[in-house]
């Protein structure tokens, strides 16, 4: 019976080399035909171009040991410093968190007002004349004005609804990754504009910053109010100086964030840059592969008919 079966699978497969080698031409003309529909097909659709940033998170100082300490629980209390105790993966975490805050696009990354119109009002893009061109019927570049349905976004205060409409489109053009070995981010922006992608990156790294900067001011203030009201109980002579040195801390902390701006957070190794080539779709490559797909359906079909019409025959025989 394992013969029998072992024969006619052999068969089979010498059934479809014979009808490859006989309907080869046939099957080459069908596969030309399908791919040069899938390569048509291809053409319609629009060029994408990548800008990535290399980023290296800034070494912040950990939080010292306070075990030993006469002011340790202030310590702990006071020093608040959230980014600044994380490990990398904690802060690549948050990274990805505030990258899928829809409250975050909106507050942060809206706060610059070019990018709505790229997400929202973008149409096409000319390499030729490397111009942007907007949709006619929601956005003028030229007075900078949204139109239609969309003229509400002209007024102040007013893009909260369409920027949580819009953050899926946002969301898609993003891509980040993290090297554990080099502890290296990788912010990458895919866009139809290069002119937008190299845009977009930058504001989305410029966003993350400040968040960052921001959230590292109010914390330093949240530990000098407490720390200065604990200074107005008259503690102990050594626990005054453990509080001074922390409202140093804070104070050096606070500076820092309100001085640095670009690479506060960062440390950039590789910036933004303007595309110069596409990065897909590859036409070529989908073309080739749709090409060897087409022979192989071919094939395989041929396979299955073959196979069920001699089940067939052996049934009728019955």
């Amino acid at each position: 019976m394992k013969q029998k079966i072992e024969n006619t699978d052999a068969f089979g497969l010498l059934q479809t080399i014979l009808f490859a080698i006989k309907n080869r031409k046939k099957i080459l003309l069908i596969s030309l035909i399908a791919s040069s529909l899938c390569f048509f097909v291809l053409l319609t659709l629009e060029n994408q171009y990548t800008s990535s940033s290399v980023l290296k998170l800034r070494n912040q100082e950990s939080a010292p040991s306070v075990s030993n300490s006469p002011f340790g629980e202030l310590s702990a209390i006071a020093r608040g410093e959230s980014f600044s105790i994380m490990d990398s993966k904690q802060q690549i975490g948050l990274i990805g968190g505030l990258l899928n805050s829809k409250s975050f696009y909106v507050e942060k990354i809206l706060a610059d007002s070019s990018v709505l119109p790229i997400i929202l009002g973008f149409e096409s893009y000319e390499s030729d004349s490397q111009m942007n061109i907007f949709d006619s019927e929601i956005y003028d570049p030229l007075k900078e004005k949204w139109l239609g349905e969309y003229a509400v976004l002209n007024d102040v205060g007013s893009t909260h609804a369409y920027g949580i409409n819009s953050f899926y489109k946002f969301f898609e053009h993003i891509e980040y990754s993290f090297d554990k070995d080099t502890s290296l981010l990788t912010i990458s922006v895919t866009h139809p504009s290069p002119l937008f992608a190299k845009k977009l990156l930058n504001s989305v790294i410029n966003a993350i910053n400040l968040h960052m900067q921001e959230n590292q001011i109010l914390e330093a203030n949240k530990s000098l109010n407490f720390l200065y009201k604990e200074l107005e109980n008259n503690p102990p002579e050594q626990v005054q100086v453990g509080i001074s040195s922390l409202i140093y801390k804070n104070l050096n902390k606070k500076m820092l964030a309100s001085i640095e701006n670009e690479s506060y957070y960062f440390e950039i190794i590789d910036k933004a840059y303007l595309p110069s080539s596409k990065s897909g779709p590859n036409r070529a490559i989908i073309t080739a592969l749709f090409f060897i797909f087409t022979i192989l359906f071919q094939l395989v079909s041929f396979a299955i008919y073959s196979a069920f019409k001699e089940d067939y025959a052996n049934f009728s025989d019955r």
